[in-house]
C-alpha cells in the first residue's frame, strides 16, 4: 500500500473516533490499516440504515404521542365543560328549595317538616261545618302536604345524585391530567432522542462524506424533468419512474412531489400505473403476495414489526431498494443489505417492473 494511502486510512481512523468515540446510538469499529476505503464505506451504510430506520421508529412514536397529548387535551375539555354543567344543575337545584313555588302551601309544608301536620288536620277538623266539609279539607290538607314532600325529596334526589356525577367527574379529570402530563414527558424524551439521532446520523454522514467526496444531497430529479419537458428515467415500469422521484425531499403524510413519506411515495409511484394501494405502511403490508423467493424488481419491502411496520421502500434490484426514509433527508437509492427489512410484498407479477 502506497504512502498517500496509507495517510488517509490514518485520517479516517482518527477521524472515527473523534465524531463516534463517546456517541451511544453509533458503534462504528476502528478502521484497520488492511481495509480499504469502499469496506468503511459499506459499514457506515450499514450504520446510516439502522440509525434511519431507528429515526423512522421515532418519528412515528412522536406523532402517536402528539396524538395522544391532543386526546387528552379534549378529554379534560370535555370534562370541564361537564363539570360546569353539573354546577349549574346543582345551583339550579338549590334554587329550587329556596324558591316558594308552592306560594300559598309553603306554610303548610314548613309545618310538615316540622312535625306540624297533626296540628293542621285538627283545625280542619274543628273549622269543617260538616262531615262533608271535614272529608273534603282533609284530602285537600293531606295531598298539599304530600305533594310538597314528593317535590322537596325529588330535589335532593336529583342534587345528591348530580353531586356524585360531578365527583366522578373530577376524578377522572385529574387521570387524564396525569395521562397528559405522562404523554407530555414521553414526546419531551422522544424528542431529545431524535435530536440525538440526527446528531449521530450527522457525524456518520460527515464521515462518509469524507470517504467519498461525490457523496451530497441529491439532486431532485423531478424538478430537472419538469424544466427539460420530460421525465428523466421515463415511464416504462415501476422501478424507473420511482427513479424520476430521486432527491425529492422527505414530508411526514406528503403525496405529492413537493414532498413525499414513505408510503405516500409508494402510493403514488403505482398509482402512476393504474394501481391502487392504500395509504399507509399498516395497511400497505396487507396488500399483495408475500415475497417468498428472491426479490423482484418493484417489491415493496417493509421495516418494523410485520403486522404493523413503520416504513417501506420499495426493491429496484441489484441489492439496492429506493425509500423516503425520514425528516430532514431526500428519496434515495439504499443498499439492501444491512437494511433488516421484516416482510416483503409482491404487487407486480414475476417478470413486470
Amino acid at each position: 500500500m502506497n504512502r498517500k494511502k496509507l495517510m488517509i486510512l490514518a485520517v479516517v481512523n482518527a477521524l472515527v473516533f473523534n465524531f463516534l468515540g463517546n456517541s451511544k446510538l453509533v458503534n462504528a469499529e476502528p478502521i484497520n490499516s488492511s481495509n480499504t476505503v469502499e469496506i468503511q464505506i459499506n459499514d457506515l451504510n450499514k450504520q446510516i440504515n439502522s440509525l434511519e430506520n431507528q429515526m423512522e421508529i421515532t418519528d412515528n412514536d412522536i406523532q402517536n404521542s402528539m396524538l395522544e397529548i391532543k386526546k387528552n387535551a379534549d378529554t379534560i375539555d370535555e370534562i370541564n365543560n361537564n363539570i360546569y354543567i353539573t354546577n349549574k344543575k346543582i345551583k339550579d337545584r338549590e334554587e329550587m328549595l329556596r324558591k316558594d313555588e308552592i306560594n300559598d302551601k309553603y306554610i303548610v309544608k314548613a309545618m310538615y317538616e316540622s312535625g306540624g301536620g297533626s296540628t293542621i288536620l285538627l283545625n280542619t277538623i274543628f273549622e269543617s261545618k260538616n262531615f262533608s266539609e271535614l272529608v273534603s279539607k282533609a284530602t285537600a290538607v293531606n295531598k298539599v302536604l304530600s305533594d310538597s314532600k314528593a317535590i322537596i325529596d325529588k330535589v335532593y334526589e336529583d342534587k345528591e345524585y348530580i353531586e356524585k356525577r360531578q365527583n366522578t367527574l373530577i376524578s377522572d379529570k385529574v387521570k387524564v391530567q396525569k395521562l397528559l402530563k405522562d404523554n407530555k414527558d414521553k414526546l419531551n424524551a422522544l424528542n431529545n432522542n431524535k435530536a440525538n439521532q440526527v446528531s449521530a446520523l450527522s457525524k456518520l454522514s460527515s464521515l462518509k462524506s469524507y470517504l467519498n467526496s461525490n457523496i451530497s444531497n441529491p439532486a431532485n430529479i423531478y424538478k430537472q424533468s419538469v424544466s427539460l419537458g420530460h421525465l428523466i428515467y421515463g415511464d416504462d415500469n415501476v422501478v424507473n419512474y420511482a427513479k424520476n422521484f430521486l432527491g425529492v425531499p422527505y414530508l411526514w403524510g406528503g403525496i405529492t412531489p413537493d414532498g413525499f413519506d414513505c408510503s405516500g411515495f409508494i402510493q403514488y409511484v403505482y398509482a402512476h400505473f393504474n394501481i391502487s394501494i392504500p395509504r399507509t405502511t399498516y395497511e400497505q403490508v396487507n396488500v399483495g403476495a408475500t415475497v417468498t423467493d428472491k426479490l423482484q424488481p418493484g417489491d415493496l419491502i417493509f421495516f418494523g414489526d410485520k403486522s404493523k411496520p413503520h416504513h417501506v421502500g420499495m426493491y429496484i434490484g441489484n441489492g439496492e431498494y429506493i425509500q423516503a426514509p425520514h425528516t430532514g433527508d431526500y428519496i434515495k437509492i439504499s443498499p439492501i443489505k444491512g437494511s433488516e427489512y421484516s416482510i416483503a410484498k409482491r404487487i407486480l407479477p414475476v417478470g413486470k417492473k
